[in-house]
């Protein structure tokens, strides 16, 4: 049978919305692993974490060398965060 078409209260998900939720899915699963509610064998685990590796971004570390007077930038965002308005503008 073919699916019936979306009603006036019905929302039709899209491809991308339905990818998060089986991206979504699978980080449930390995956190439950985790944490110990969920039995996986080590081939799931490393299927979902290969799945993972294709969908999130591949966090590195950043080397960065800078010159200057960074404690006042410091000092100014922390300004910033602890006020409402910007003393320079």
């Amino acid at each position: 049978m073919p699916p019936t078409p979306p009603t006036k209260t019905q929302i039709r998900m899209g491809d991308e919305h339905r990818l998060k939720i089986k991206n979504s899915n699978i980080l449930n699963a390995l956190i439950k692993h985790v944490e110990g509610t969920r039995e996986m064998s080590s081939s799931q685990v490393s299927a979902g974490l290969g799945l993972l590796g294709k969908v999130l971004p591949n966090l590195t570390a950043v080397d960065a060398n800078v010159t200057g007077n960074v404690a006042v930038t410091i000092e100014r965002i922390k300004y910033l965060l602890d006020n409402d308005e910007d003393p320079d503008s």
